[in-house]
């Protein structure tokens, strides 16, 4: 099997064990910032980013304390979805905070 294959199963692995983690340690329904690390599980494992979108209109709508901690992953999700009016507003959303795209932007 080639590279691409192990890669494959590697994701594989660690989306598992994110999920097993999830439910022993019981995470609270309200800390959106693992719900937020769930939901990228399928934006980057399979490009998917409706979990994603749906947990941020999710919060937006009933937990617009945390917007802020999570812009950027909202800023990420609109620039995958290529949507430049939620792009806006999630850097809004930022306030003075960084954002930080990871070290593959340039």
């Amino acid at each position: 099997m080639g590279d691409d294959g192990v890669a494959g199963v590697a994701d594989a692995g660690c989306a598992i064990s994110l999920w097993r983690a999830s439910v022993v340690v019981a995470v609270s329904a309200k800390d959106t910032e693992t719900q937020v690390s769930r939901a990228f599980v399928e934006f980057d494992w399979k490009a998917d980013t409706r979990p994603l979108h749906q947990l941020i209109d999710s919060i937006r709508a009933t937990n617009s304390t945390a917007i802020q901690n999570i812009a950027n992953a909202w800023l990420s999700c609109a620039l995958a979805e290529r949507d430049v009016a939620a792009a806006q507003d999630a850097l809004i959303a930022a306030g003075e905070n960084p954002i930080n795209l990871g070290r593959d932007v340039f």
